[in-house]
Formats: C-alpha cells, structure tokens, sequence
C-alpha cells in the first residue's frame, strides 16, 4: 500500500512539472531566430532613432528573392494558394515567415505572436492585426521604413519593431 502512494506522489508531482513547464513556455513567448537576425541589424543600421528606414533583403541572410509572412489567422489552402502545395505548412497560433528564391522555398519559419502587440525582440508589418488577406508579400529590394516601439512589460522587456513599405 505504501509503494503505491509512493508511485501515485511521484507520478502526479511529474504530471504537475509538465503542465507548469507548458504554462511557464506559453507566458514567456519569445520572438523567433528570423526576428532576432532582423532586429539586430535594425538595431545596427538605426542605431537608438525612433524611426529609419531599410532595406528588406539587409534584414535576413542568404540568397532569396521574395519575402512572405502569412499572419496566425491565415488557413493552409490560402498559403497553399500563394506559395503552392505542400511547400510550407502552417502552425497554430504562430505567424510563418517565409523567404523565396525562383519560386522555391529558401528558408521559413514559425514565429510567436504578440496578440494584444508584438512580443519584445519581434518585427511586425504594418497592419498586420488589420490586414483583410493576413499575408505580405516584399522583394529583397523593398525599403521599409522602420519605427520603434517599447514592449508591454507583461510582454518581455525590450522593444519591438513596425515595418512599413516605403512609397516608390
């Protein structure tokens, strides 16, 4: 009788490890590898500005032609629709970004997302809670201009980043 309470204290003092590491992953939120790369060269092309302005193929490394980021909302056969099927797949309550090279996927990636606003260290489109489609599209050449925003602190310290095309 005593090695089953035994086993019964071990195994719910597990089940409660687990259900707090998932809480504790879901509340601290972080912006992605991609977001990182294009807020540190953001932060080194601005330097502490409030506003600047970029060019979008600076932000992320490699050779790619064309940019995409498909908002939380958006469902798979809209992205099927635009980037083909089975290319990439998209993740619950996470935006996907995805850069393209001759109509090939070069690299994407699932980012958090900040609902009420973007997570600290995070890059966001301008409009992107408003957008009808829930997607952008931008080559490399594309010049955004970039302004700077203070996090919620609820929402990690730091700043995050809008990025808005540049009128030709």
């Amino acid at each position: 009788m005593r090695e089953i309470r035994i086993i019964a204290g071990i195994a719910i003092a597990l089940v409660l490890f687990v259900v707090g590491a998932f809480v504790w992953s879901m509340l601290t939120a972080k912006a992605g590898a991609m977001d990182a790369q294009a807020v540190r060269r953001i932060e080194r092309q601005c330097g502490f500005q409030a506003e600047c302005k970029v060019r979008l193929g600076d932000l992320f490394d490699g050779d790619w032609d064309t940019f995409y980021e498909f908002g939380v909302g958006v469902e798979q056969p809209t992205i099927e629709s635009v980037l083909g099927v089975d290319r990439v797949k998209r993740a619950n309550g996470q935006r996907t970004l995805v850069l393209m090279k001759d109509g090939h996927v070069f690299a994407s990636e699932h980012e958090a997302y900040g609902v009420e606003q973007p997570l600290a260290g995070q890059i966001e489109f301008a409009n992107e809670h408003h957008r009808e489609q829930g997607w952008v599209k931008y080559n490399r050449d594309t010049f955004l201009r970039v302004s700077m925003f203070r996090s919620d602190p609820s929402k990690g310290k730091g700043s995050y980043y809008v990025l808005a095309a540049e009128e030709q």
